[in-house]
């Protein structure tokens, strides 16, 4: 088995036609030919995830967020991003990117995170199943408080009336707290809108409008990832598949 095998199988469950135009899915470094030992799957490449794919012999990371992002202008090693990238090709490790086209496909990452947190996915008007029910109504600051014991996240913060009763949900996982989402949110007639990274106009537009927003942070609202692509590729009998320890969730308050 190649590694370009392993990519095959993502693909074939998330199409990259599938990924946002500004993105870049696919390898970011590797020979697809080489053949496929084991791999680490992590939200992140980081220089400990680096070291833990050396340690536990992968020679494929398959990563959420892409390690080139941009065109690099330098290659400095001081730069912790450019430090683990240097030490995957240092160990002939290939590195595999599987962001947008795994948030944006029906089944993706989005449906991973609404499962995590107790929402049952339904249809909605978009293209992804942003869109869900609780089992039981619930007020917004019992729902925040069952969301702080699922995610453990020490930045999850709400904006709204603690006594709204909520039983319709809108997620967006990631960066997703933008003034269009917000706006998709309401159309849909979610009682909640929940993603991350939002901007002060719009909580500002929520919290004067008496609408709820719950904000987490972008590690816990893609912590899932791991564990989706090791579904995704234990359906297909791919051996020794790993999900990585190292990678953690930069805010803390500890």
């Amino acid at each position: 088995m190649k590694l370009k095998d392993i990519s095959k199988i993502i693909e074939d469950f998330a199409p990259i036609s599938l990924a946002e135009n500004y993105d870049n899915c696919g390898f970011i470094y590797g020979n697809q030919n080489d053949e496929y030992i084991s791999a680490l799957v992590s939200l992140d490449l980081t220089p400990s995830v680096a070291a833990e794919a050396v340690e536990k012999r992968c020679n494929i990371i398959i990563e959420h967020h892409p390690s080139i992002f941009s065109p690099l202008k330098n290659i400095d090693l001081d730069n912790p991003a450019i430090l683990a990238m240097k030490m995957c090709i240092d160990n002939n490790i290939a590195i595999y990117a599987a962001h947008t086209n795994i948030d944006n496909v029906k089944n993706g990452l989005n449906y991973a995170f609404m499962k995590k947190i107790e929402v049952n996915p339904c249809e909605s008007l978009y293209g992804f199943n942003g869109f869900g029910t609780l089992s039981k109504s619930t007020t917004l600051k019992l729902f925040v408080d069952r969301l702080n014991q699922i995610l453990c996240d020490d930045t999850l913060f709400f904006v709204g009336n603690p006594q709204r009763i909520i039983s319709k949900v809108f997620c967006v996982n990631g960066a997703g707290g933008d003034e269009e989402n917000l706006k998709k949110s309401i159309m849909v007639g979610a009682d909640v809108f929940i993603s991350s990274e939002f901007k002060h106009h719009v909580l500002r537009f929520a919290k004067d409008s008496d609408y709820a927003i719950i904000s987490t942070s972008h590690f816990s609202s893609e912590s899932s990832f791991s564990s989706l692509i090791f579904e995704v590729l234990s359906e297909e009998n791919i051996p020794n598949v790993l999900i990585s320890r190292t990678c953690i969730n930069p805010i803390t308050k500890e």
